[in-house]
């Protein structure tokens, strides 16, 4: 009986141009993140080193379940639209975040024995409930796809942010203290 392949390593072969642009991607999400920590001592009321404390041990998702939690609490400051908005890109965010960041960070370069022959795939497994194989083909142009959606995303936060920052900075503690919503349910 011939050994499994697996007991050698095999690798890819090397492509400049995807190891760029999974490159380029990877330094994107950095600054989407960079950006949502920095968010947070605007959402929080806090200094940017108080913030850094909180975020510094948070997951992408637990970043954005509190973010979208701090606005929600606070959203008699704003508009509907603002909340919604902040919402979606958020949720954008997370999206993202499955599909692409945690299969960078999570996968493995796997060979797949396609129809076509042996194809390349960076392959991220999970298994909660059930099996879960995602696949993305090692190709550049899907990486660059994927930064370019990042940078976008990170763009309308940026935005988004500083609009809020807008609207806070008018306000005094006393002004804080009467916005958060408390939600409460009866048991």
């Amino acid at each position: 009986m011939e050994a499994p392949h697996y007991f050698s390593p095999s690798y890819p072969p090397s492509d400049e141009a995807l190891e760029s642009a999974m490159g380029r991607f990877l330094i994107a999400w950095g600054i989407l993140e960079t950006q949502l920590d920095s968010s947070a001592s605007v959402f929080l009321h806090v200094d940017t080193t108080l913030s850094l404390c909180i975020t510094a041990n948070l997951g992408t998702m637990a970043k954005i379940d509190m973010l979208k939690a701090a606005i929600s609490m606070q959203e008699g400051a704003f508009e509907d639209s603002t909340v919604d908005e902040a919402h979606g890109i958020l949720n954008h965010i997370s999206m993202l975040a499955t599909r692409f960041r945690n299969t960078l960070a999570h996968g493995q370069p796997t060979l797949w024995l396609d129809d076509e022959g042996d194809v390349w795939s960076w392959t991220r497994t999970s298994a909660r409930k059930q099996l879960d194989v995602r696949r993305m083909p090692l190709l550049a142009e899907r990486w660059e796809e994927a930064e370019r959606e990042v940078k976008e995303v990170t763009s309308e936060w940026c935005q988004l942010y500083q609009d809020v920052w807008h609207v806070f900075h008018k306000l005094n503690s006393e002004d804080i203290e009467k916005l958060a919503v408390l939600y409460q349910r009866e048991y």
